[in-house]
């Protein structure tokens, strides 16, 4: 169940950073309003960006992780 929701994690991560990359083309990756963290009243899209970068190395690493301790009897 946990490598279920390790794959789960990996593949939130994978989602949000495509849903991002492909909503910032949109605005043509225009920096206008990150601060704010809106445009025209949504978020914008460098968050999920961010966090998707964020999920994805923790996720891999935590699998790798795992599967290391699976095999060397750890």
């Amino acid at each position: 169940m946990q490598q279920f929701i390790r794959h789960l994690l990996l593949t939130l991560g994978f989602a949000l950073l495509t849903l991002g990359i492909l909503a910032w083309q949109t605005i043509n990756f225009d920096l206008s309003g990150l601060w704010s963290f809106t445009v025209n009243g949504s978020i914008h899209p460098i968050v999920p960006t961010a966090l998707g970068l964020g999920i994805i190395p923790s996720t891999l690493w935590e699998i790798v992780l795992h599967q290391f301790k699976d095999q060397h009897g750890g």
